[in-house]
């Protein structure tokens, strides 16, 4: 399998060898309620675009620590679930009306949507 980017000696390359210089972003998701920020003011696709029509080319997504130490927080606990327990029930209708699939996946799912 291609991959999009690889190495030549010290540089990132495309499929076609050109040089590629990486521009990124952070988007946090380590924080309460362990789901990337600002998915319950737009939608996941309406974020990508609009990260790259900023020029950016790659994505640094922080990665919620709590996901890999704690199988029942990262499994069983959905992202309706991990709102509630803050209290946090505006969130929950954004989230409902900006990625209404996305709602009821476990937190490791939901994240998995962006990757």
């Amino acid at each position: 399998m291609a991959y999009p980017l690889s190495t030549s000696s010290r540089w990132i390359v495309d499929e076609n060898g050109q040089r590629v210089k990486l521009a990124c972003v952070n988007w946090p998701s380590h924080l309460q309620p362990v789901v990337a920020e600002g998915l319950s003011k737009q939608p996941v696709d309406a974020v990508a675009k609009k990260i790259v029509e900023m020029g950016f080319n790659c994505v640094r997504l922080t990665w919620p620590l709590d996901l890999m130490t704690n199988e029942t927080l990262a499994n069983n606990v959905t992202v309706r679930q991990s709102f509630q327990s803050l209290g946090l029930t505006d969130d929950i209708v954004g989230f409902q009306t900006n990625n209404p699939s996305i709602i009821d996946f476990s937190l490791i799912e939901a994240l998995k949507v962006l990757l």
